[in-house]
Formats: C-alpha cells, structure tokens, sequence
C-alpha cells in the first residue's frame, strides 16, 4: 500500500511524502485503506519512504527516500529544480553504495551492489540523461547498455546475459519510439524471436521490408537475421567487456587520495 500526501501553500512552496505499508510495499490504491488500515495486512500505520520538497513548483533542497524500516536509501540535492552538489544511495544495511557530483544538472551516477560490483551508471546533463547508461538486473544479472538523447532513449538498445553474451537487441528514433528490428537470441547466438517496428508501430516483417525502401531512418532490413547480431554496435560491445572487467570496490564505498573508489 503506498499513498501520496502533498501540502502546497499559495506560494507553490510545499512538500510531496509517500508513505507505504511494509508489509504490503507497492499496492497503490487507496481503496486498500480501511479506517487507516491496510486491508491486506491490516497494518496500523505506513512508514514515511520518500520526500520530495519544491520551491515555486520545483524541486528545491534535500530529497530524500528512506527504505521500509526506516534506513536511508537515497539523498539527492536540488536547487530551484536542478540538481546540484552531492547525491548518495545506500544499502539496506546503511552503507553507502552509489554517489554522484553534479554542477547545474550534470553528472555521472553510479550505484554498486553488496560486493562492490558497479550495477548502474548513467550520464546526466541538464537534469536529462544524455549520453550511455547501463544498468544491472538485480533478477538474473543481465547487463543493459543504451544511450540517451535529451532525455530520450535513442539509437541502439542491448542487453547482454550474466556472462556477457548478447541476449536481446532493439533500435529507438529520436522521439524515443522503437523503430527498427527487436531481436532476442539464445545463449549460443541463434535467434528465438524477430519483431518489426516503423516509429512505434509495429508491423510485419514484409511490411517492414517494404518501409526500409523508402524511410533511410529505418535500419536495413537483412532476410538473413544472422547479420543482423553481426551488425550490433561494436561499442556496446566494449563497455560491456569494460564493465565485465571491473575490479570490485569496498562498500560502504570510500575513495582514496587519487580520488578513486578503493577496490576491495
């Protein structure tokens, strides 16, 4: 169960909390409410998991989430609706696993597991990510790696399995809509699956044949699909092989006198 409470004065300065039910976390509907009880679980209270505060409808000062019991996960900094200074992330144990320095907006984040291995990075200018990102499944350790534009995903999208082989691979335009071949392979590079989409629609793969023609936006349409993971972005390649290669950092993380995370 998770409610939103705001509190807006005339002058738009106020404060966003989300409260949630720890034994229920993420249902959210307040008709889960019964005289202040979560119907499931029947939980007397909700515990306060994140505070958003605004300055004339921005974002301004110390964001904050906390995890269910009551343990900091993360604390980002905002002035007048841009991110500034100093962002942290924590465990669940407290410790501090993920930090980020940003000036007017810009920034890279990164975000480390219990063991010290980097699961998110991502750029941000301007308050949008802009340039690559890549995340790691906290579900079966696949590693995705794609790029942004203004706040937009485009170009191409991959994802590669725990062991670094490309397990699945989609295209975006510049509106952010999947445009192009949405393939998934087997471990052994065999295709499973071949989807079609033109602009985000999708459409047969005839049809998309046929769309190649006359739309130079829309990547090549190869009959053979083996070309098509012959084709995959060398470079998302190397960050994967980059990432793969990474040596573990202590958490709770801390840096040395190069200024680089100590590795564990």
């Amino acid at each position: 169960m998770r409610l939103e409470m705001r509190d807006t004065s005339v002058q738009a300065h106020g404060c966003t909390e989300i409260l949630d039910c720890p034994w229920q976390p993420g249902i959210a509907s307040r008709g889960h409410l019964d005289r202040g009880r979560c119907r499931f679980c029947r939980f007397p209270r909700f515990v306060l998991v994140k505070r958003e505060l605004f300055r004339k409808e921005k974002k301004h000062g110390l964001q904050k989430e906390w995890y269910a019991d009551g343990i900091v996960k993360s604390e980002e900094l905002y002035r007048d609706g841009v991110r500034v200074g100093s962002s942290k992330f924590y465990r669940e144990n407290g410790a501090l696993c993920g930090e980020a320095i940003f000036s007017n907006g810009s920034g890279i984040v990164q975000i480390f597991d219990g063991h010290g291995v980097l699961t998110k990075e991502e750029v941000f200018v301007d308050n949008l990510r802009n340039g690559q990102r890549m995340e790691v499944s906290d579900i079966d350790g696949s590693r995705s790696v794609n790029w942004y534009k203004r706040g937009v995903l485009v170009g191409g999208s991959y994802v590669y399995d725990h062991e670094g082989r490309l397990n699945l691979f989609g295209r975006f335009d510049e509106a952010g809509r999947l445009s192009g071949p949405f393939i998934t392979l087997e471990a052994d590079g065999s295709l499973v699956k071949a989807r079609w989409f033109v602009h985000g629609r999708e459409v047969t793969e005839e049809e998309y044949a046929t769309a190649t023609k006359n739309d130079s936006s829309l990547f090549p349409y190869f009959a053979d699909k083996s070309r098509y993971r012959e084709s995959v972005d060398q470079s998302s390649v190397s960050l994967v092989e980059k990432y793969r290669r990474m040596q573990p950092v202590r958490i709770p993380l801390e840096k040395g006198k190069d200024g680089n995370w100590i590795e564990r």
